[in-house]
């Protein structure tokens, strides 16, 4: 009678010992687990960082690159530059002698008391009526230019000067991207016309 109870007994101190070494052993597995994920969320974490921070630099540096393209362009390119985006075919036909005398650019800023609308802007003219000139200024990241519109039946008494402003990034987008461009553009500030030379021709 007694050995049966000891041996039950024994068992059951068995059973509680089994019980016990499998509740450890989940915590065990659990506590895995769980740094397991916590390391796993720290990478994508540090990888997103990473990402963020070369999608930063290489936006700073497209930024820097674009910033110093602008700060290269001398006023005389930019001149020609404002003339095709005004009216390439009018620009061209001048520039090329193929109508008038030539395309004359005006390097000192205006400074005026009859227009003072237009001081501090430089110029380009075909040495013709208002229709043929076209003022323009460097406005921070922007250029503006303006022109005379003529008015109804290409009367001049009726018309008018029009003021526009382009982002400096979009006129080198236009016409200062390619190796060819930068070679016409070139040739054509070569072609321009000095303030000298204007005031010999009047």
């Amino acid at each position: 009678m007694n050995k049966k109870i000891i041996t039950a007994t024994m068992i059951a101190l068995a059973g509680f010992g089994l019980a016990a070494c499998s509740q450890q052993s989940n915590s065990s597995t659990a506590k895995s687990s769980s740094t397991s994920t916590n390391s796993t969320s720290h990478q994508k974490a540090t990888k997103t960082v990473s990402s963020s921070s070369s999608s930063s630099s290489s936006s700073s540096s497209a930024s820097s690159a674009s910033s110093s393209q602008t700060e290269d362009i001398d006023d005389r390119t930019l001149a020609v530059m404002v003339g095709l985006q005004y009216n390439q075919e009018w620009f061209t036909s001048l520039i090329n002698n193929e109508a008038g005398t030539g395309v004359y650019f005006i390097n000192t800023p205006l400074n005026s008391s009859t227009s003072p609308e237009f001081n501090g802007y430089l110029e380009i003219t075909g040495n013709g009526d208002a229709a043929s000139d076209v003022f323009f200024k460097r406005d921070g990241n922007n250029v503006i230019y303006t022109t005379f519109e003529v008015g109804e039946n290409q009367a001049m008494y009726q018309g008018h000067y029009v003021k526009n402003t382009i982002p400096m990034d979009e006129l080198i987008e236009n016409y200062y991207q390619t190796s060819s461009q930068k070679a016409e553009i070139a040739k054509y500030a070569s072609q321009l016309k000095s303030e000298a030379e204007l005031k010999n021709q009047n």
